[in-house]
């Protein structure tokens, strides 16, 4: 279901239809990978490893019907029909692993028109959590904010889920204290109208 949580902002959390595809791409320690492994992010945060993703046609193939649930929700939430009018392109894909301690500083995603965030592992106790952020939260006056969620928005995330969030929305992966690795994928993609 698509959620409005700020006016400019949205997410929406999909549990992907081909999840068991999705999840064992992502988790595939064959998978190819981007010739290009220099990251020029990720100063302020903590991972075990990251790896950029090569096989572009491929990640575009498992998330397409998770792009397609997503596109239908913004025609149920705008009346905008845009099936059969986009062309998608993945601008960057990478995995993320996380192992005791690590963490993602609250971060946005310049340069594209869509982020999303696919997780590998079914949330448990001592994982690190999945947040979104609400740039403008500290303008709201603390009545509202004993009221409504003005701040951040947790998620404990399934094996298989699919978040879609606008790039400027900020975000970030409090830390992880399991012993067990978590692994994600995240995704930038932009697209055009084809004419």
């Amino acid at each position: 279901m698509l959620h409005t949580p700020w006016p400019q902002s949205f997410y929406s959390r999909i549990l992907a239809p081909n999840r068991k595809e999705l999840v064992s791409f992502i988790k595939d320690e064959n998978a190819v990978l981007h010739p290009d492994q220099e990251f020029s992010w990720g100063n302020d945060c903590l991972m075990e490893k990251k790896q950029r993703l090569g096989d572009y046609n491929k990640i575009l193939e498992l998330l397409s019907p998770s792009l397609r649930l997503f596109w239908n929700e913004i025609k149920l939430g705008t009346g905008l029909d845009v099936t059969g009018k986009l062309d998608f392109q993945v601008n960057e894909a990478w995995r993320n692993y996380y192992t005791k301690g690590n963490f993602q500083e609250v971060h946005d995603h310049p340069g594209c028109q869509l982020v999303c965030v696919i997780f590998g592992n079914e949330w448990e106790e001592g994982f690190s959590r999945f947040f979104i952020m609400n740039r403008h939260g500290s303008e709201v006056d603390i009545f509202w904010k004993r009221i409504i969620p003005v701040d951040q928005i947790w998620m404990k995330p399934r094996e298989g889920d699919v978040v879609f969030i606008p790039p400027w929305m900020l975000h970030g992966v409090s830390p992880h204290i399991s012993d067990k690795t978590r692994i994600t994928a995240s995704v930038n993609l932009n697209f055009r109208f084809i004419s």
